[in-house]
């Protein structure tokens, strides 16, 4: 099972999210809460679906609430202020006494090295090569 949430409530988005996204000071702002459009983004960055392929919200009758260009939109705003960097600095700086950084490899010293590879370079093989099949 995932500890990654892929879904909010309006009230941990209140408390943990929406303090470090930016918001419309003035001009357009969205009919939709902003909970349910952090909720359409999580799921897009989690199935990695498409955005066109996003679920949006209905009403009663079927009818889309709202594009799935809002939730496109407000993932590359957040991507481009910095929000989405402020929110991951949050969230690390809320569990760092957690974290045991002790088995952490950033250098790629676990990464898996291929194998069998030819020990000659290929102008030494072919001409390797060549000097076998002359008389």
């Amino acid at each position: 099972m995932s500890t990654i949430p892929v879904k909010l409530t309006e009230e941990q988005f209140n408390t943990y999210i929406k303090p470090h996204l930016s918001v419309a000071k003035r001009g357009y702002v969205s009919r939709q809460p902003l909970f349910q459009i952090f909720n359409l983004v999580l799921h897009v960055l989690h199935t990695g679906s498409q955005w066109e392929e996003t679920p949006v919200p209905t009403d009663g009758d079927n009818n889309p609430l709202m594009s799935w260009q809002v939730p496109r939109y407000h993932f590359y705003k957040w991507s481009k202020d910095g929000s989405f960097d402020r929110l991951f600095q949050a969230g690390i700086l809320e569990i760092r006494y957690e974290l045991n950084v002790s088995i952490l490899n950033f250098d790629g010293s676990h990464s898996a090295a291929k194998k069998g590879a030819k020990k000659l370079p290929i102008k030494d093989e072919k001409r390797l090569k060549q000097a076998i099949s002359s008389p």
